[in-house]
């Protein structure tokens, strides 16, 4: 199994059990919750949005799922929720209080995660590889010629995009 890969042997995660493979891998094993710093450092490791922005996400999930202000953590469920309303992935209404509290912190931020957390990572070289395959014959493309001399650059290349 692969945790970043976004990919078992029996076939591609869906996009809940990768974004709950990420939660894991940040959260504290204990209490499985997320503290500030540590949500922060997911959407930082993943690209998911402005460095600027992460503690106002976090805010934003917080208060819209009414955790106290004593509790400065969140859980797998209101992190989940806030991506999904973050990432465009539910309609405007259901926007309303997130974006309250998200703007009341960070006025000149954008609202808006990439899909970054939902998307395994391997999935947009998976096209660049099969149009390369689909090639044929010598027509081989840069890729497959970085994947097979500079395996190492290649993994540095994927870590970059």
């Amino acid at each position: 199994m692969v945790e970043g890969g976004g990919a078992t042997r029996w076939g591609p995660l869906r996009p809940f059990e990768l974004l709950f493979r990420r939660f894991l891998r940040f959260c504290d094993t204990r209490t499985l919750d997320l503290s500030e710093a540590q949500f922060e450092a997911l959407v930082a490791h993943y690209g998911a949005c402005h460095e600027e922005a992460s503690s106002a996400f976090f805010h934003a999930f917080r208060q819209a799922r009414s955790c106290p202000d004593e509790e400065a953590r969140l859980d797998f469920r209101a992190f989940a929720e806030g991506i999904c309303v973050a990432s465009g992935g539910l309609p405007l209404a259901a926007t309303g209080k997130y974006m309250f509290e998200f703007f009341r912190r960070a006025p000149r931020q954008h609202f808006r995660l990439t899909a970054a957390l939902l998307e395994g990572r391997w999935g947009g070289l998976r096209a660049a590889f099969l149009v390369a395959h689909r090639g044929g014959g010598d027509e081989f493309n840069a890729l497959h010629a970085l994947y097979t001399h500079g395996a190492c650059l290649f993994r540095m290349v994927v870590a970059f995009l």
